[in-house]
């Protein structure tokens, strides 16, 4: 279905010495903005505004498609789930995870743009939104249009067309790998494929 358009009010400033003087709305609710956690400094939030309100779901968080007026481009914000609040060590993996993905610096690594702490404790960070398809979806098409060999998918995918995506994959895991470290989950679901002037982009 279509996105449903809302406004996602979240309080956001680069230091917050004292919380400001006046509550700020959250869907409703009335908070004020917190000093981030020690784990991310003192970087708290802003006004995004919900594109999408949901994404996608993971272990570790949830991801919205937001406008951000700061950078005045749309965003994907990964929030960290409620547990993360209450657990420390959930917590720290979650902050890691975006200072890990920051530092990996290439063409088909999503990069990560900024990071902090939800006035309720739950640790975020953005990244590029990116619009295509999951490899998944792909591969689903071209076995439901093969039988006895390989054939290419309606909108034509091929076998070779495939292997050109598989290829871009494993050399953004040999980048990593070369600076140790490890995806852990990765599948088909979690390798995205972008279109860019007639090209396929993962």
């Amino acid at each position: 279905g279509k996105d449903s358009a809302c406004m996602l009010h979240l309080a956001r400033k680069a230091f917050y010495p004292a919380p400001p003087p006046f509550p700020l709305p959250l869907l409703g609710v009335m908070v004020f903005p917190a000093v981030a956690s020690h784990l991310v400094g003192t970087r708290a939030a802003i006004a995004w505004t919900a594109v999408s309100l949901l994404v996608g779901v993971g272990g570790m968080g949830e991801v919205l498609c937001v406008w951000d007026p700061v950078l005045q481009r749309e965003v994907a914000l990964k929030v960290g789930h409620a547990d993360l609040m209450h657990n420390a060590g959930l917590r720290d993996r979650f902050i890691e995870e975006a200072r890990i993905q920051a530092r990996l610096q290439h063409p088909n690594l999503v990069p990560v743009h900024d990071m902090g702490v939800m006035p309720d404790g739950r640790p975020w960070f953005t990244m590029d939104i990116i619009r295509g398809e999951s490899f998944h979806d792909v591969i689903a098409r071209v076995q439901a249009a093969s039988t006895q060999e390989w054939s290419s998918s309606s909108d034509g995918w091929s076998l070779h067309r495939m292997v050109s995506v598989l290829a871009q994959a494993c050399r953004a895991v040999g980048f990593a790998h070369g600076l140790g470290v490890v995806h852990r989950d990765l599948k088909p679901p979690n390798v995205f494929i972008a279109r860019s002037d007639d090209a396929e982009i993962v």
